[in-house]
């Protein structure tokens, strides 16, 4: 008997067309997919790029980055914790990427980038980084100042890496421990409205 069903349950595959088996695939699924494949070959183009250009050394985070009265901001969060929203939500901004930003040292300041996307121009004007925001969503809004010693491990859970010095990790913890010493780090628990502001 179950010798039947799989022969049937093959048989019903066949028949099965590529689009209609897609069809089936939920709306999530599809996007998700989509996205990871998007985010795959930007990264391919932008290892390549990167090691020979002027961006050479910069750190990548998953977070996203804009501009509010001429002062930039970093939000680093892991997926969901509300990275666009904040882009979204935040009113006056120049949106530097919803997702993926570039952070590196230009003498004495720091400066924000976009992580190149399919959808988005690479290399656009950089902003001066002000302040890095460790985000969570929350019923209340509140701010809490890091020190050097927690910015620096909240970074290093998988929200941070070098596209050049990929094999160098220490070459990685002397640039963080830099950044966190010239731009100060809060955790950010915030209402999904623009009221954290």
């Amino acid at each position: 008997k179950k010798g039947r069903e799989k022969i049937q349950n093959r048989s019903e595959r066949k028949k099965i067309s590529k689009g209609a088996y897609f069809s089936r695939l939920s709306v999530l699924h599809r996007r998700g997919f989509l996205k990871g494949l998007k985010l795959c070959m930007a990264q391919a183009i932008n290892r390549f790029s990167i090691k020979n250009s002027e961006y050479a050394g910069s750190l990548f985070f998953h977070a996203s980055s804009l501009e509010r009265h001429k002062k930039g901001y970093l939000f680093i969060g892991e997926g969901g914790s509300g990275k666009s929203t904040i882009c979204k939500i935040s009113k006056g901004v120049d949106i530097v990427h919803d997702d993926a930003t570039m952070v590196r040292k230009n003498h004495k300041n720091w400066l924000l980038f976009p992580f190149f996307d399919i959808d988005q121009p690479a290399f656009s004007k950089p902003k001066k980084l002000k302040a890095i925001f460790f985000i969570k969503q929350s019923k209340k809004n509140r701010l809490q100042r890091l020190s050097l010693k927690e910015a620096f491990k909240e970074s290093l859970q998988g929200q941070c890496r070098n596209l050049s010095q990929v094999d160098n990790p220490v070459y990685i913890y002397e640039r963080l421990l830099d950044l966190f010493k010239d731009i100060p780090a809060y955790e950010l628990h915030f209402r999904k409205d623009a009221s954290f502001w």
